[in-house]
């Protein structure tokens, strides 16, 4: 079986955006982490999925949610809020963690692994959403995507940040003046999702090491005009997530 994804410093990008995310996150040799869980997990390479101990799933729509019953069949621990699994009709099991925003979770202490999860709520149409922050021995990291806006605590600084960059506005607006989008979706977008500019102006408040642009839109956003802009106006070392179509075209 062909498997189609993209490796990076931090991550291995299986699919970023509408169609599908799942994104593994490397905290330290054998152990990985997944990021939501919009694409199936038989689509990931034995050699990746054998790796990952956990999952964080950012609310319940498909795109982030869908396979998560297959992680948890495989034998992986998956967390996410309350309302998450109250919308997903969940309870919380033994590996099925129904978790609080803003509290501190430890799930490798056991296991002598410094990760330090807090969940903090996320701006997006879900019953409650939220962006991750990880806590490694080296690195602190974000991830926030389907969220219109990030709200944080004034203490929390990250190395490294994995964001949404879903529409420019210009784009946008062209669209719908072409008729390419109806001003109603137009204004959904608007509401739960960042657009370009406001992304930039988060980044340039946290100066990190490395940014990973996620969730573009296939027809709002320009990647390579974004990752350009990021790069002149942070000075980061920048990467774009791909849309899981993009990933199988080009494999």
């Amino acid at each position: 079986m062909r498997y189609h994804f993209n490796e990076y410093p931090l991550l291995i990008n299986y699919g970023s955006g509408s169609s599908g995310n799942a994104i593994i996150l490397k905290i330290q040799r054998g152990f990985y982490a997944l990021l939501d869980a919009g694409i199936d997990p038989d689509k990931i390479a034995p050699y990746h999925l054998n790796k990952i101990k956990y999952a964080f799933i950012t609310h319940e729509h498909k795109d982030h949610a869908q396979y998560y019953k297959k992680l948890l069949d495989k034998g992986i621990e998956v967390y996410m809020t309350q309302g998450t699994c109250e919308a997903l009709m969940e309870k919380p099991s033994y590996k099925l963690h129904c978790i609080k925003p803003n509290n501190i979770y430890e799930p490798a202490e056991k296991e002598g692994i410094i990760f330090t999860v807090i969940a903090y709520p996320a701006v997006h149409n879900a019953r409650q959403p939220v962006m991750f922050t990880f806590q490694t021995r080296d690195r602190h990291i974000l991830y926030a995507v389907d969220t219109s806006a990030i709200y944080l605590p004034e203490w929390q600084h990250f190395s490294h940040i994995i964001i949404e960059a879903n529409y420019g506005p210009e784009r946008l607006f062209k669209n719908v003046l072409n008729g390419k989008i109806h001003g109603i979706v137009a204004q959904h977008i608007k509401e739960d999702h960042m657009e370009i500019e406001n992304t930039i102006e988060y980044l340039k408040s946290e100066e990190p090491e490395q940014v990973y642009l996620a969730h573009l839109s296939k027809t709002n956003a320009d990647p390579d005009d974004f990752k350009e802009q990021v790069q002149e106006e942070t000075g980061a070392e920048v990467y774009v997530l791909k849309r899981r179509e993009a990933l199988i075209r080009e494999g």
